[in-house]
């Protein structure tokens, strides 16, 4: 799946115009999973940001699947920015007439750690590695018009508190 990052601003496309696009079909049993919704998590402080950094992720992974940017406006502090290019490159998608088919789980988040707490409670970061298990751009007509490889970074993201929830502030990749 495309990862739009400060370093990265554009996914990279491995060259697919002679490979058949797969089709992920969801199985009859599957159960469509509901949007993201901001809701405050219980638990340590650790847990919430963990909880909100996965939620965050997966509204990435909802917005990519059906072209709808709203779930990531949801998880973020209106007017920072945060998620604006997941948003811009789905908006691009979308108004080529494409859509994505996702790999698997989409983007995951691993290896989390929340990073050294500072004087301020309404603000948190976390680091941690964020696992692509791939995406295929697909054109109007069914053909493969980029492929994106798995593959998986470290992530840094800054959280900022709004009532009792923990907002996406900031996002970069980080070495």
């Amino acid at each position: 799946m495309p990862v739009a990052c400060a370093n990265n601003p554009e996914p990279t496309p491995v060259d697919t115009a002679s490979k058949e696009p797969t089709s992920k079909s969801p199985a009859a049993s599957e159960t469509p999973s509901p949007s993201p919704s901001p809701s405050a998590a219980a638990g340590s402080v650790e847990e919430q940001i963990h909880a909100a950094t996965v939620a965050f992720y997966n509204a990435v992974n909802e917005a990519y699947e059906t072209l709808d940017s709203a779930p990531i406006e949801a998880l973020t502090v209106p007017g920072s920015g945060a998620g604006q290019r997941y948003i811009d490159y789905i908006e691009s998608v979308k108004s080529k007439g494409h859509r994505f088919e996702i790999v698997g789980e989409g983007l995951t988040v691993r290896n989390f750690k929340l990073d050294p707490r500072d004087a301020d409670d309404q603000f948190e970061s976390a680091t941690f590695t964020l696992m692509d298990a791939g995406a295929t751009e697909v054109d109007g007509n069914g053909k493969a018009a980029e492929k994106f490889p798995p593959d998986s970074w470290r992530y840094r993201v800054e959280f900022q508190k709004k009532g009792d929830l923990w907002l996406v502030l900031r996002q970069r990749q980080v070495s």
